[in-house]
């Protein structure tokens, strides 16, 4: 039976459950059913290895190693193990022999028998007809100096590959009868439950990382999982700077290539397997009476399946936890058997050598071991849009990291014209009542593809906060307002409490494997939604200037992740009004300590009292270089149309927001931004654009505002040039099929203040030979111009 979740029994096999519909997608109407990976032929001689496996550690003082202070990072151990099986009828000799190398490094590089001059591995094994080996040890090797890998945001992601071969026949005449690569990365991994806050933190190389990630489901609901795909989807993680993705239970779709993706952009991966408490043992409805805690059926293939995929992934560094099921821990055998296989007895792990994996933690279930409450009791979510005030008040969340928290998530209109036919597009529309509130009214289509309601719990619209919609396209430009400012409002939330209250906290979900309206920062099309770009403005500035709307206070503070302090920093705070009236303060010069969260004393940002709306613009500032530091300045904004910026100070951090003044009518109601309406109609205006560099595979575009009042809500798009799209488009209403995509903004949605400018770099995945760029804006004149490489406007 389908529906939401189904009845269940999906859960009697070892799949992917979300195959029967959850409530955020329709039931897969063959469930998937058949082969939907790769299928292919191996040619070997008569020696095949399987499963190689690099194991790092740093073991500082052990073993008579004296190290103080980061010495440790100055020499690693490197175990490696193979399997390796003999398919001929006569028993062989097989010499093993390993080396690595840096990624980068070029063939002929590798060619000279152990690549970079490195240690070599080898050992010589005997193996009967038709024998086979498990885990073939090869030793271990001391490796020096090695360049660490980081999660993103934290340092680079230097990778190596080790290159494993089996010889067989005696030194004069042997052959290579086969050979694998294993990608690994030196990283030293520590994870543990902080007393204080009773929630899980992740150490990498002695850097406390403050986990602000995604769930993630798979790339595509039919499982069209290309390699492309995978990497594309987590770049986009890594440019919004979510550090960390949780593939979730109810897909535990382990695609190699996803995790080889994280490496590279130094995603961290919370892996999931096959369990949910939907199905396994906690969700039973009247409609859907059983919900069994000892499924699957067969707990040896459950077992099977979980040890082919630990073997596939352990090498990979992005990786750093296991865990038993979404919101429900295995059955006892399960999860011993697992345990087992990961050479833990706790959620804090013990190592074991003949474990598969004992170089990550394994925690039994999403809200166990330091996630959520701790000890499975329903600790996650909430899952709708809330006052964007909220989440700063200390009562917002009880615990220390929540795996799970989300919100809205309507495309924009592009994209809906892509997912519907025009006379499914209609907007919802809104029956206003006397209190201030309104019921809103949406189509099964809509419905169908699981919209939730951009109402708070008290009934009042964020979507009306901007005035009334019109068609699709102010709708969607009004959600996109909304989706920017509630992620960010989240993220920068969650950030106030930076380690005193929190660690960790997992957005519910970056995305949708199919054409849904909810819950995404982008959409089955890779088209980016204001939620992305919300994302993006938080977490991609190692040190963020915030405000804080608890209460009207606005207070500032200035959450650093990084880890060396900025010594002597300024703040400059711009207000400017819809009449134009324009103030500015200045604060400094103060430190700003490392991985920590600084309140401001007496800094707060005020509102223009002439004018129904304030737009208020902070920039941080630093004089000092880059070197010292380790952060070089925003994007390409570093100097660029900053009305502080001079004597070569460095801005670290830039954030716009826009302020009601009055009163919102009730305590649940959001604040009133319809007078944007009305200033829109009166102060269109033009703002330049030029491109000051390109080429086929991206471009910096310089915004330059000229006026005297805010261009507020400037959007690019990069569109194909007419004839290469395959959407639906009519006249000047685009489909997402008409744009470039996936594409790269270092910014968007950009808020030009007046006399100020702005470089936005913008990366395609695809040649940028011939496009359009098209501009427009909340108050903004639309642009449009034809561009081809080496094209300078």
């Amino acid at each position: 039976n389908t529906g939401l979740w189904g009845d269940h029994m999906i859960a009697k096999d070892v799949t992917s459950q979300f195959v029967e519909g959850w409530d955020w997608i329709a039931p897969v109407p063959d469930r998937n059913t058949g082969l939907w990976g790769e299928v292919g032929l191996q040619v070997s001689g008569a020696a095949v290895l399987e499963d190689p496996r690099v194991r790092v550690r740093f073991p500082g003082g052990e073993g008579g190693r004296a190290t103080t202070g980061d010495d440790w990072r100055t020499l690693a151990d490197v175990d490696v193990a193979v399997s390796c099986r003999n398919l001929s009828s006569a028993s062989v000799t097989i010499e093993l022999k390993a080396f690595f190398t840096r990624k980068q490094m070029e063939a002929d590089e590798i060619g000279n028998g152990n690549g970079n001059g490195g240690p070599v591995w080898s050992k010589t094994i005997e193996l009967g007809a038709n024998e086979s080996a498990e885990e073939v040890a090869l030793g271990s090797q001391a490796v020096a100096n090695p360049s660490l890998w980081y999660p993103v945001g934290y340092g680079p992601q230097p990778l190596y590959e080790m290159h494993i071969t089996a010889q067989v026949g005696s030194s004069a005449s042997a052959v290579v009868s086969h050979q694998v690569t294993a990608s690994f990365g030196f990283r030293k991994l520590e994870s543990a439950i902080e007393p204080g806050t009773k929630s899980r933190v992740f150490r990498v190389n002695g850097v406390p990382i403050f986990v602000r990630g995604a769930n993630y489901i798979v790339p595509d609901f039919l499982l069209r999982c290309s390699e492309r795909r995978c990497r594309q989807e987590v770049r986009y993680h890594a440019a919004m700077g979510l550090n960390m993705i949780r593939l979730w239970g109810g897909a535990g779709v382990p695609y190699e290539a996803f995790y080889n993706a994280c490496d590279e952009a130094g995603v961290l991966v919370w892996s999931e397997f096959w369990i949910t408490g939907d199905c396994d043992g906690r969700g039973a409805t009247k409609d859907s009476p059983e919900s069994n805690p000892n499924w699957p059926l067969d707990h040896s293939l459950f077992l099977r399946c979980a040890g082919d995929t630990i073997r596939k992934l352990r090498n990979h560094p992005s990786l750093v936890l296991w865990c038993g099921g979404n919101e429900q821990v295995p059955c006892r055998e399960i999860d011993d058997g697992l345990r087992a296989m990961l050479g833990c007895s706790s959620d804090n792990g013990a190592g074991s050598a003949k474990a598969l994996d004992d170089t990550r933690p394994y925690v039994s279930g999403s809200l166990w071991g330091g996630f959520g409450q701790g000890a499975g009791d329903w600790s996650d979510g909430p899952y709708g849009i809330q006052l964007e005030e909220a989440f700063f008040s200390p009562d917002f969340y009880p615990y220390g990291f929540n795996p799970e928290v989300g919100s809205v998530g309507v495309p924009c209109a592009e994209s809906m014209r892509s997912m519907f036919s025009p006379d499914e597009q209609a907007p919802p529309t809104y029956e206003r009542h006397a209190d201030g509130t309104a019921t809103e009214k949406v189509s099964s289509v809509w419905n169908y593809h699981k919209y939730i309601t951009y109402n708070t719990n008290g009934n009042f619209s964020s979507i009306l906060a901007y005035g009334e919609p019109k068609d699709l396209q102010s709708f969607c430009e009004q959600a996109q307002i909304v989706n920017y400012t509630q992620y960010r409002a989240l993220l920068e939330g969650w950030g106030s409490f930076m380690w005193e209250k929190y660690t960790g906290m997992l957005i519910w979900k970056s995305q949708n494997p199919w054409t849904a309206l909810r819950g995404q920062l982008y959409d089955w099309y890779l088209n980016p939604c204001g939620s992305y770009f919300g994302c993006k403005q938080v977490l991609r500035e190692p040190v963020h200037v915030q405000m804080n709307p608890l209460n009207g206070q606005n207070s500032v503070a200035v959450v650093s992740t990084w880890p060396k302090a900025v010594e002597s920093a300024s703040l400059v705070i711009t207000c400017v009004g819809l009449d134009g009236t324009q103030h500015q303060s200045h604060y400094g010069p103060f430190a700003v300590p490392p991985l920590k969260t600084t309140q401001l004393k007496g800094v707060s940002v005020p509102r223009v009292a002439s004018s129904a709306v304030t737009f208020a613009k902070m920039e941080l500032f630093t004089l000092e270089r880059s070197a010292k530091t380790g952060l070089a300045g925003t994007s390409d904004n570093s100097t660029c149309g900053s009305s502080g910026a001079g004597g070569g100070e460095v801005l670290l951090s830039r954030n716009v927001y826009w302020l009601s003044s009055s009163s919102p009518s009730s305590p649940k109601a959001p604040p009133d931004f319809s007078p944007l309406q009305a200033w829109r109609v009166g102060n269109a205006i033009k703002i330049e654009a030029r491109i000051l560099e390109q080429d086929e595979a991206a471009l910096v575009v310089e915004l330059a505002n000229r006026t005297g009042t805010v261009a507020f809500w400037v959007e690019l798009k990069v569109v194909k040039e007419e004839g290469e799209g395959e959407g639906r488009s009519v006249g000047n209403a685009l489909c997402s099929e008409d744009l470039i995509l996936p594409i790269f903004y270092s910014e968007n949605y950009v808020t030009l203040f007046p006399q100020e400018s702005r470089r936005v770099r913008i990366e395609a995945d695809e040649s940028l030979k011939r496009f359009t760029l098209a501009i427009q804006g909340w108050n903004v004149q639309p642009i449009h111009f034809s561009c081809s490489a080496n094209t300078f406007l």
